[in-house]
């Protein structure tokens, strides 16, 4: 879990350092140029859109545990308890518990996310992988 929690952290390093050019507001999701692979795109379970770094952006001075998952993967949906767990120790603190998924069907997603539990800070990244943030850590 230790290792998971280094590679996240230095994943939300990357990622804020790379896109910080490209911020955006939480809007809705048709508002949004999808074809720009920049940035990974982020869509709430009610249709909202953000990106990393606005995530970031609006948690300035936070800690930031990203916890990217997908429903399918069966490490990942292992690791939640121990998840939910560290966020409970961290309940009323600066620390914000963002969850990404990888899921290719929404449908998948959004009935994990149910089961899981989540009920906010969960996004699905909508153009993973082809987004640049993401295509190039597998340089």
């Amino acid at each position: 879990m230790f290792l998971r929690i280094l590679c996240l952290i230095a994943l939300v390093s990357f990622a804020s350092c790379k896109s910080a050019d490209k911020d955006v507001e939480t809007v809705k999701t048709t508002e949004v140029d999808k074809t720009d692979n920049d940035i990974l795109h982020l869509e709430s379970p009610d249709g909202t859109y953000t990106n990393l770094a606005a995530l970031l952006k609006e948690h300035k001075g936070k800690v930031v545990y990203v916890d990217y998952w997908a429903s399918w993967c069966k490490p990942c949906r292992v690791m939640m308890p121990a998840s939910a767990k560290l966020k409970e120790r961290y309940k009323g603190k600066d620390v914000v518990f963002l969850y990404i998924s990888i899921d290719t069907k929404r449908n998948a997603w959004e009935k994990a996310n149910l089961e899981e539990g989540f009920t906010e800070h969960s996004y699905i990244a909508t153009n993973y992988p082809k987004d640049k943030d993401f295509s190039s850590l597998e340089t």
